[in-house]
C-alpha cells in the first residue's frame, strides 16, 4: 500500500490513504519524505472521520525516530511478534522517545541484511534493558541489569528480615491476653513490613 503511495506521489499527486490500521500508519511515517508535505491519513468511519497529517508528526519524531518507530513497534510487540511481558506500549513508547541516538540508530537498522548485525543487537539489548531498569538506573546489558536487579531482592529480603527481628520483642512484650486475642494477626505483621519495603524500593516480590 505505501509503496503504491508514494509511487503515486512521485506522480505530482497528493496522497490521501484511507485506512484503520496503526501499522500503516507507522509505515507511512517511515516515507514521509517521499509521499510529500501535504500527505495524510483519513481514519474513523462514518461521523468520525478525522484526517491525519503525517508531516507534523514526522518532524516531532524527526527523521531517525521516525524511520525506526516501525521496527521498534515490531520489536515491542505487532500482529505477526510477541508483545513484552509486563510492558505496554505506552511504556515503550516513552522509552524508545529518550533512548540515546545509538540505540534509535540501532533500532533503524533492525531488518536490513540476512541478519542483525552487533551493532543492532547490542542497541537492542540496550533498549529492552531500559524498560526494565529501577529509576535512577542505567545498564545496557542483561547480565548486568539481572545481576543488579538480584542484588535488589536479596538486599530487600535481608532489610525486611532485619526489621521484623526488631520489631519482634515490641510484639511479645505484649501482655499473654492481648497476644491470645490478635494470635491470628501477627502472621500478618511480615507480610505488613514487607510490603512497606516493596513500596519504599519499587519491588514486587513474591511471596
Amino acid at each position: 500500500m505505501i509503496l503504491h503511495a508514494v509511487e503515486v506521489a512521485a506522480s505530482g499527486a497528493t496522497v490521501h490513504v484511507y485506512t484503520q490500521d496503526t501499522d500503516v500508519l507507522l509505515l507511512a511515517l517511515r516515507r514521509v519524505p517521499q509521499l510529500g508535505r501535504n500527505s495524510a491519513l483519513i481514519m474513523g468511519t462514518g461521523e468520525c472521520l478525522r484526517t491525519v497529517l503525517l508531516q507534523p508528526i514526522y518532524d516531532a519524531l524527526e527523521p531517525t525516530k521516525a524511520a525506526a518507530l516501525i521496527n521498534w513497534h515490531a520489536l515491542t510487540g505487532c500482529d505477526t511478534t510477541g508483545h513484552i511481558r509486563g510492558k505496554g506500549k505506552q511504556t515503550c513508547f516513552k522509552a524508545f522517545m529518550t533512548s540515546p541516538p545509538d540505540v534509535v540508530s540501532s533500532l533503524k537498522m533492525l531488518g536490513e541484511g540476512d541478519s542483525p548485525s552487533e551493532e543492532v543487537l547490542d542497541g537492542c539489548e540496550a533498549f529492552l534493558c531500559s524498560l526494565y531498569c529501577p529509576k535512577g538506573v542505567k545498564h545496557s546489558r542483561a547480565i548486568s541489569l539481572r545481576w543488579h536487579l538480584f542484588k535488589m531482592i536479596r538486599l530487600v529480603k535481608c532489610e525486611i528480615i532485619l526489621l521484623f527481628n526488631a520489631v519482634r520483642p515490641i510484639i511479645l512484650s505484649k501482655s499473654s491476653h492481648v497476644l491470645t486475642k490478635n494470635s491470628k494477626r501477627l502472621p500478618c505483621s511480615l507480610s505488613i513490613v514487607s510490603t512497606i519495603y516493596d513500596n519504599h524500593h519499587g519491588i514486587k516480590l513474591s511471596r
